[in-house]
């Protein structure tokens, strides 16, 4: 995994292990009660920085899409020297004014002292740990570093039992915690504070404020979603044609990744290569196919038929999420990610936690209060971890605002956390400067993505002449207005379920099931015994956590096959992360 590691501690004594100091040049910088090293992947070197720069060392990771922009204003060097002068200035805030996929440290060589830093939504997972013993804060982009890193000093690395309960329950962490006991995640939008000796303090930069909303008019907040739509895509593929690279979008037959492509073609962009994964015939390999074909971009469409993927890719998957999301949420994209010659191309541009933007968690004309029950895929263990949810859900005003901290920046970004290893990432949806004002668009224009897909119909009628693959309907301002019609729904939902069930009578998968994971463990005896070879190690793989091993086991011998998949998600991450 690609990234950084290190350490502060008094005297800067605490080491760091030698399978961690082994990047490009296998060796570890020391500056005062620092020792960090680098790990960087080797594409876009000059939005990366690791070295001094005036009084600061400065490591910064991944991609800030308006670095230029950075550069010019501080008549800076480079971009590490631009993130010096910022922080001179604001050493908690200066992350505000980055805009990106970035993540890093900074540390002031004269104060001996650092921050460690994610990015306004926290695509770049960052990891923390402090040791009361001897003062030292530990720090890392991988997990399973920062667990080898702590065996080094002398630390046993146990498996947070909570934790463990929230993979069997939402098939992701509710808050900050890790599996390891006692480290945790840095949350989108903060910063951490970091001195020897001192417990590390977080900071918060960014706030996704939902609860003021915005004056405007509803075809004001029209324009306004299309203009800073327009920036976000803008400075995305404007980034691969800084470095020469082709440019490579994700495509299906839902809104969020169409509509970066047909911003992208609007503003001029080509050689663009569309990609698709699902099960052959299904609908968002039609829509995707026509989609990408009539807008004159290279298509490709990587078949998941019969579901092998899922039986050889699960070490990979909790290898690259640093097992903190159910592998089977990763395997599909992963696997297709991994067949494409990343040389040629950049970022990987997607719609990722589009729902901060376009408001697909707003289900109601007002905001409501948070509930966790709906996005857990399995109730059965809620109960043991009902204090610590209750802890989680006091910290949010509403559920689109929990939502979007929970299942969004722990679970939905895994489709850009796992292509971290091979590439850099573009979240346009996520650009601060159009979901911190889409945040204040009240809750009665939000719901159903009605402003979202007014700006469709206005600027883009282009784009709603192919179906929504979640309506099977084109997505058009008539077609919700009919969907509100109880008629209507009667009809349509009756039509779903004619469908389902004649899939059902011919032995098939649904075509509205790009990734149809039950139908595949049915169908796949191979993918089966794999899941039995592993149901077998999860007592080895837990064994100094009874209750937690029999509940896990209970899981996969009683539930649904997507159960089945989080409890050996939490029995391959506790063998890779090494816990006791």
């Amino acid at each position: 995994m690609s990234g950084f590691t290190g350490v502060v501690s008094p005297g800067g004594g605490s080491p760091l292990s030698s399978s961690i100091a082994s990047g490009k040049d296998g060796g570890i910088v020391l500056r005062g009660d620092l020792r960090i090293a680098e790990k960087f992947l080797d594409k876009f070197a000059d939005d990366k920085c690791f070295g001094d720069r005036g009084d600061y060392f400065i490591c910064l990771d991944g991609v800030t899409l308006n670095s230029r922009e950075l550069v010019r204003s501080f008549a800076a060097a480079d971009i590490g020297s631009a993130v010096a002068a910022m922080a001179a200035k604001d050493p908690s805030g200066f992350p505000a004014a980055l805009r990106g996929g970035f993540g890093g440290f900074i540390w002031d060589l004269a104060e001996n002292k650092g921050v460690l830093f994610t990015n306004h939504f926290g695509s770049r997972y960052l990891y923390y740990a402090y040791d009361e013993t001897t003062g030292a804060t530990f720090f890392s982009s991988s997990l399973a570093d920062m667990a080898a890193m702590l065996r080094s000093a002398g630390k046993a690395t146990r498996l947070d039992e909570t934790a463990g309960y929230y993979m069997l329950s939402f098939g992701y962490m509710a808050d900050d915690r890790t599996l390891v006991e006692g480290v945790r995640k840095l949350e989108p939008g903060r910063c951490l504070e970091i001195a020897a000796g001192q417990a590390p303090r977080v900071r918060r930069y960014f706030v996704y404020d939902n609860e003021k909303f915005l004056g405007e008019s509803f075809d004001e907040i029209v324009d306004g979603f299309y203009e800073r739509m327009t920036l976000a895509v803008r400075q995305g593929f404007e980034k691969d044609l800084e470095y020469g690279y082709g440019h490579l979008s994700l495509l299906s037959g839902g809104l969020d990744s169409r509509m970066i492509l047909f911003f992208a073609r609007k503003l001029g962009f080509s050689d663009i290569l569309t990609l698709t994964f699902g099960q052959s015939g299904c609908a968002d390999e039609k829509i995707a196919a026509a989609i990408s074909r009539d807008l004159g971009c290279e298509h490709l469409f990587r078949q998941l038929d019969g579901g092998d993927f899922l039986a050889t890719s699960i070490d990979d998957c909790v290898e690259a999420n640093d097992g903190m999301i159910i592998y089977a949420g990763s395997a599909h994209a992963l696997s297709s990610y991994r067949m494409i010659d990343w040389r040629h191309y950049g970022l990987l541009h997607n719609g990722n936690l589009a729902d901060a933007s376009q408001g697909d968690y707003v289900e109601t004309d007002a905001h409501v209060p948070p509930s966790a029950e709906e996005w857990a895929y399995s109730k059965r263990f809620l109960p043991h971890i009902r204090e610590a949810v209750d802890t989680v859900l006091g910290r949010y005003p509403n559920q689109e605002a929990f939502a979007i901290a929970t299942r969004g920046a722990n679970a939905i970004l895994n489709g850009s956390v796992s292509a971290q290893g091979l590439t850099e990432t573009d979240e346009p949806f996520l650009h601060p400067d159009l979901a911190s004002w889409a945040a204040r668009i009240p809750p009665r224009h939000k719901r159903g993505e009605h402003i979202f897909l007014a700006m469709i119909n206005k600027y883009f009628p282009e784009a709603a002449a192919y179906p929504w693959q979640r309506w099977r309907l084109n997505p058009t301002l008539a077609n919700m207005e009919r969907l509100k019609t109880p008629a209507f729904r009667f009809i349509h939902r009756g039509r779903k379920a004619i469908g389902y069930a004649v899939d059902g009578i011919l032995g098939r998968p649904s075509r509205h099931d790009m990734n149809p994971f039950n139908y595949w463990y049915k169908n796949n005896p191979d993918l089966r015994a794999e899941f039995e070879r592993r149901r077998a190690s999860i007592g080895d793989a837990l064994s100094g956590h009874g209750d937690l091993a029999e509940d896990c086991v209970r899981l996969f011998d009683e539930g649904s096959e997507l159960e089945k998949a989080q409890a050996i998600t939490l029995a391959a991450a506790a063998k890779r992360l090494e816990l006791a």
